[in-house]
């Protein structure tokens, strides 16, 4: 996700992220439940995401390179879903 788009999320918005739990970086269904907005150098808020965890929720802090809005934007290209689509198709 864009620097832009990703500062213009706010609490309660339905994201996709790439889950670092999982080593195929998978994408889960989160929603925006932190917004830290404080300057930083790089430019971007810090946002927790809350993913599903079993019976409850886990906060994850994923870069916005790792986040998609829901439904995603098929015009922004993503490495992490280009290698997903060819897994499950079965090539490399």
């Amino acid at each position: 996700m864009v620097k832009f788009d990703w500062n213009s999320l706010r609490m309660g918005d339905g994201v996709l992220v790439h889950d670092a739990r999982d080593t195929n970086l998978a994408l889960v269904h989160g929603i925006v439940g932190i917004v830290d907005s404080k300057t930083r150098r790089s430019g971007v808020n810090g946002i927790g995401i809350r993913v599903p965890d079993g019976d409850h929720y886990q906060v994850l802090w994923p870069s916005h390179l790792a986040v998609h809005r829901d439904p995603p934007d098929q015009a922004d290209p993503c490495w992490r879903c280009t290698a997903l689509r060819q897994v499950a198709a079965g090539t490399s």
